[in-house]
Parts: structure tokens; sequence; C-alpha cells
């Protein structure tokens, strides 16, 4: 029973994998796919995402910085360090015929979970008491899982969880900020 669960959402994985990777597939979005899926790209997204959100810099955006990032470099060790080697899930290049894989990789590693995915997760769910910036954290995580997944780096399974992950991260670096502000006499 628990074999047929497993092959059965496999299954789902790669269709709706096919689906966004070939189905979806358009010449145009591939040629920027290789400029903006890519870690450099990733960072200044970010950077410039940090600067426009907190132009002021006062001592909530300073900290909420800090939090921040502390949530995405947690999601990257956990993904990267612990999830990935453990759970050792192949990419969708490594095992399928006919993926449009458009970006460029040193070494292939694993895909479960997606680290992007994560990491993008993460970032927003620190910030999500700025209601400011909601549609725009919301806008960046679905497509850093859907570029994962239309780039063929990625089955959507892996996104999935690469986002449950950055989900905990995040609020979890929101609880530890709040301790942090109540133990030094600062409230947010």
């Amino acid at each position: 029973m628990l074999e047929e669960i497993k092959s059965a959402v496999i299954s789902a994985d790669v269709w709706l994998f096919k689906a966004v990777n070939s189905g979806l597939y358009n010449d145009y979005l591939a040629y920027a796919m290789k400029f903006a899926a890519n870690d450099v790209f990733l960072v200044l997204f970010t950077a410039a995402g940090f600067f426009l959100l907190f132009r002021k810099w006062d001592r909530r955006d300073k900290t909420d910085t800090a939090f921040s990032l502390w949530a995405v470099i947690a999601a990257n060790f956990i993904s990267s360090g612990l999830l990935k080697p453990l759970f050792a899930r192949k990419r969708p290049v490594a095992e399928l015929v006919d993926v449009n894989f458009l970006v460029e990789m040193k070494r292939l590693g694993y895909a479960f979970p997606s680290t992007h995915t994560a990491m993008a997760a993460a970032l927003a769910a620190a910030l999500w008491d700025r209601r400011e910036a909601r549609p725009y954290l919301a806008i960046f995580v679905f497509l850093t899982a859907f570029f994962c997944v239309y780039t063929g780096g990625h089955y959507p399974l892996d996104t999935a969880a690469g986002f449950v992950l950055g989900v905990i991260a995040g609020r979890s670096a929101v609880y530890i900020k709040r301790l942090y502000l109540k133990r030094s006499g600062y409230e947010n």
C-alpha cells in the first residue's frame, strides 16, 4: 500500500515536471533563463529588494535584515548539508530523457529539497510581517520555485519541500528575533 502511494506521488511529480519543463517551454523564456536562473542574479535581486524595502535603515530594518539572512543561511545549510545527502534524489536531467536543462552546473548534485526555493521562502517568511512587501515576496518565491522546475533542475516536489523548509526556517528566525528584541528591551 505504501509503495503504491509512493509510486503514484512520484508519477504525478514526473508528469507535472514534464508539463512545466516541456509543455510550457518557450524559446524567449529559455533565453532569458540563461541570465536569470543563476546564483549571481538571485543574490543581486535579493540585495536590490533589501535596498528598496529598507531605504531608511533604522534599527528595525537592520534587525529584520540580520535575522532574515540567518534564516536564508539556515535554510541553505539544512537543505544542502543535511537533507539532500539524506534523500539523495537525482535531478530530472539525470533520470529523464528530453529534459530542457537550461542552467549550467559544475556538478549535478542532488535535487531534494530545492535549496533555491528554500532560501527564497525563508527570506519571504522572515519578512512576511512587513505587509507592504508581501505581494513582492510571494511573487519572488513563486517565480523561484517555478523556474527551478522550468529550467530542468528540480521536480515540483523538490520545490514544495524547499518551500516548507524555508517557511519553517523563516518563521523560526522571526520567533528568535522577537525573543532577542524582548530581551534587549526593544519591541519590533
